[in-house]
């Protein structure tokens, strides 16, 4: 499956980004419905098909959450590449592409008014979470897909594999009284496309925490009794997620296959496969600086990498400090050659930008990191 050319995987993606370089994949999708966001940014529903089943996707919820978008844009592209017409009469798809464009342009995860859409759906406070659950009112989807990006912390299980892919089938309140049908369906659906997938990929795949949020869209769209997958895309050994978005692309396409082609064997033993998967284990960090000794104390120091768009580079944001061994990380680098820091010349806030010491550059550099600096 070949990824969609003129959109290059980038941290970033804005509408406008998308509506110059991204709109051909949506050629023969008509609207179905527009509206504004809290900035008067456009936010479309686009439809294509008239067959009898209703799928509906939608992405960038968080708008520092590009690589789940990347992934609709290629499953579109490969939709289109599809010549086969026939698929168009048996299935009805609309998609959302970057729910949240204002997110998306100060590359954020919350609106313009500071919202997380994902925890408004009850109360709908905002113009693109009412417009999200019209959407899902009026089209009246069978099948629903919640496209996320996860942080790069998250293992698959007990062990150091990233999870590249996170799946989860939410779930309901205990309070919740309906059919429980569609959400065994999702899980069913899961099961069935992860078995689909080559075998090398599945050790990067894991399940999503199942705890109930009650204003989570998921939870909220699976009360609606809409069978709906949640897809985090994770990282993995490149700080550019172009393997996480290779996954996701590829999950999504096996899913809509599957749903157009369901088959009994394969839906009955799909349960287990879900419940198989491992779950997303808390393990992983971008870059561990061991051994560190700052005025004679050797301390281990975790940094996060997250990209800036008004540098277009990558900061990197302490985590941790301390004796760290119980983290493994996607690059360790061994500090125990480094000169001794002062405690004047050792500067650090938890959850704030990292200055890297000078001593620590030459080591920092052995390791090519720089190379992850994307420029769009």
């Amino acid at each position: 499956m070949k990824p969609y050319p003129k959109l290059p995987t980038h941290p970033q993606l804005t509408a406008e980004t998308f509506n110059e370089k991204g709109m051909e994949v949506l050629e023969g999708f008509d609207v179905f419905n527009e509206t504004q966001s809290v900035l008067g940014r456009p936010i479309r529903a686009f439809v294509r098909g008239s067959g009898p089943i209703r799928v509906l996707i939608w992405t960038q919820m968080h708008g520092d959450e590009s690589a789940s978008t990347f992934a609709v844009i290629d499953l579109l592209h490969d939709l289109q590449q599809n010549k086969e017409e026939r698929i168009w009469d048996r299935i009805t798809l609309c998609v959302i592409p970057i729910l949240n464009p204002d997110g998306a342009a100060a590359y954020t995860r919350f609106n313009a008014l500071g919202v997380d859409l994902n925890r408004d759906a009850r109360h709908l406070t905002c113009p693109e979470s009412r417009f999200l659950v019209s959407i899902a009112r009026d089209f009246k989807p069978h099948w629903a897909f919640n496209m996320h990006d996860q942080r790069s912390i998250f293992a698959a299980g007990n062990t150091i594999n990233p999870a590249t892919l996170a799946l989860l089938a939410p779930s309901f309140s205990d309070e919740y009284s309906g059919s429980v049908m569609h959400r065994k369906r999702a899980i069913a659906l899961i099961g069935s496309a992860v078995s689909q997938l080559p075998t090398p990929f599945l050790s990067n795949i894991s399940r999503f925490d199942d705890t109930f949020y009650p204003l989570a869209m998921g939870d909220f769209f699976q009360e609606l009794e809409i069978a709906t997958v949640l897809v985090e895309v994770g990282g993995s050994e490149s700080i550019i997620r172009h393997a996480g978005r290779s996954l996701a692309a590829r999950f999504l396409k096996e899913a809509i296959r599957v749903i157009l082609n369901p088959n009994a064997q394969v839906w009955q033993t799909a349960p287990g496969a879900y419940e198989s998967l491992p779950p997303n284990t808390n393990r992983l960090r971008d870059v561990v600086f061991a051994n560190a000794n700052i005025d004679h104390h050797v301390v281990d120091v975790a940094v996060q990498l997250r990209y800036n768009p008004k540098r277009e580079a990558w900061d990197m944001i302490c985590d941790t400090v301390g004796k760290i061994d119980y983290f493994d990380a996607y690059v360790r680098i061994d500090l125990s050659e480094s000169p001794s820091l002062s405690s004047t010349q050792w500067h650090f806030e938890i959850g704030k930008r990292f200055q890297l010491p000078s001593m620590w550059e030459t080591f920092w550099e052995q390791q090519n990191i720089r190379s992850y600096q994307w420029v769009f």
